[in-house]
């Protein structure tokens, strides 16, 4: 039991029952390991820098000796960006979210190196080729070994106890987005929902109901319960203070949902005025430059790509004229940017015909999902579940993408009929050009409801960079691995 404080809530500075601080232990030491696990990867990293400049003779004699120096320079940087701290601060946390500190902590360090190396007198001095070379190979190489740590931690580690608070109907929702996460690898285990609202029969799906908010400090303890989400009410800002003091007591990590999160999204951001906390919108307009270096990287890498999937192109095109009826690719009209219709390319999936059968087997669907991709659909070939299932039917395109039509990175391109249904909020999916992949499908792909996949989007569209555009195609070829989603598309 905790000793209680003069407010009659649980004590600040008190010590946590036994029990639950012996798990809160077990994830605090798999932190531990995983923060060291990093630091190894970047050491190791610093390593193949030094080892690619050996390779290629840019090297000078003296610079093994003193590349000792960069190890502690690159661990102080990193750990300035937050680089192994972001995991234990952020419910979930992905490799790729990186890549813009992790280039910047690659860069800072190889220069504050070879400035000490220069007051210290090296000689002869470090060359700026192997500084190059260094800080290049090591970003690259920590971005992937970094990637491999947190992949090992996910499997090894126990995941998150976790707790949701609210009224039933919005619980059930959070859970239900963090069930979906733990699906897709998250370490995160809903355990219950508590609230002050009684939930009625049907109200909760799949997750037990663990009683009324007094009685958090008995349920965290009760169920060992390492992590709180707060899916904060409108009406409940005066109870947050208390389940933040709760958690503090119980020495449990808290994280809330904001009342308003459907409002704020991405392109949200907090900040101090005065010492007061904000939230401060990106409500502008994405900068013509961002657009230009997007359309310059779709023309780039779409004509790269183009040229190894050429092959892949003919054996498939050749597959599906040998086992079934008619052409190898299959054009349909879509609705680009601004509304624009054209005609996507892609590998022909299905039986000759299918689309008679359509309108038929939508309306025996029970959902009210307006797009056509119907589960387990009879009419794929055998051919064409597999290039669905390996997404090897969206490679003709990049014909799309080169042309201006589409873009790498976007929103889905939409069909006519869906288009139409979009009210003025959604209509802001059109104002870019769709994507041949995107937030949907590092996230789920046909897993998601169709207002879950509007969201993603909407969050995408609030938010457009470069860096998340790269962060999503470093994510795409891992997604489409796993599968997960594929067999609804």
């Amino acid at each position: 039991m905790t000793v209680e404080s003069k407010r009659g809530g649980p004590g600040l500075g008190t010590r946590p029952d036994p029990e639950i601080r012996w798990v809160s232990d077990r994830i605090r030491r798999a932190a531990q390991v995983r923060r060291w696990g990093l630091a190894l990867a970047d050491i190791v990293s610093i390593g193949l820098g030094l080892l690619a400049a050996v390779l290629l003779k840019k090297i000078n004699p003296g610079t093994p000796e003193w590349s000792l120096l960069l190890i502690p320079i690159w661990i102080v940087t990193a750990k300035l960006y937050g680089l192994y701290d972001n995991d234990d601060r952020r419910l979930s946390h992905h490799t790729t979210q990186e890549i813009p500190n992790l280039v910047a902590t690659a860069a800072v360090s190889v220069v504050v190196w070879k400035a000490l190396t220069m007051v210290l007198g090296a000689n002869p001095p470090i060359s700026s080729a192997s500084v190059v070379i260094i800080g290049g190979t090591a970003a690259v190489a920590s971005l992937i070994l970094r990637s491999g740590v947190r992949t090992v931690w996910r499997y090894r580690a126990p995941p998150d106890r976790t707790l949701i608070i609210g009224s039933s109907e919005r619980a059930e929702l959070v859970a239900s987005r963090l069930d979906r996460h733990r699906e897709q690898g998250g370490n995160i285990e809903v355990i219950g929902i508590v609230s002050d609202r009684v939930p009625e029969d049907g109200d909760l799906d799949r997750h037990p109901y663990l009683g009324p908010l007094e009685n958090l400090s008995e349920v965290v303890r009760k169920e060992r319960v390492t992590r709180v989400v707060i899916a904060k009410e409108p009406d409940s800002a005066n109870k947050v203070g208390h389940i933040i003091d709760t958690c503090l007591a119980e020495d449990v990590a808290a994280t809330l949902v904001p009342a308003e999160s459907e409002v704020l999204g991405p392109a949200a951001e907090v900040a101090r005025l005065a010492d007061v906390p904000v939230i401060e919108f990106h409500s502008f307009g994405v900068p013509r430059s961002t657009l230009f270096m997007k359309r310059s990287l779709d023309i780039a890498l779409s004509a790269l790509l183009l040229i190894p999937a050429l092959p892949i192109l003919l054996l498939s095109g050749l597959a599906i004229r040998l086992t079934s009826k008619g052409r190898a690719f299959f054009f349909h009209e879509r609705v680009g940017k601004f509304g624009k219709h054209f005609r996507v390319i892609k590998l022909r999936t299905m039986y000759e015909g299918s689309e008679k059968r359509l309108e038929g087997m939508l309306d025996d669907r029970a959902d009210d999902d307006p797009s056509f991709k119907v589960p387990d659909d009879p009419r794929v070939t055998p051919v064409g579940r597999f290039l669905r299932a390996t997404s090897i039917d969206e490679l003709p395109q990049l014909i799309n993408v080169f042309k201006g039509d589409m873009s790498l990175v976007g929103p889905r391109p939409k069909i006519p009929n869906e288009a139409s249904m979009y009210e003025e909020r959604e209509s802001r999916h059109l104002s870019i050009r769709p994507g041949l992949t995107g937030p949907m499908q590092v996230s789920g792909r046909g897993l998601l409801t169709f207002e879950e996949r509007l969201a993603l989007e909407r969050d995408y569209l609030e938010s457009i960079s470069l860096a998340k555009d790269l962060e999503i195609l470093l994510r795409t070829p891992g997604a489409v691995l796993s599968g997960r989603g594929a067999r609804d598309l």
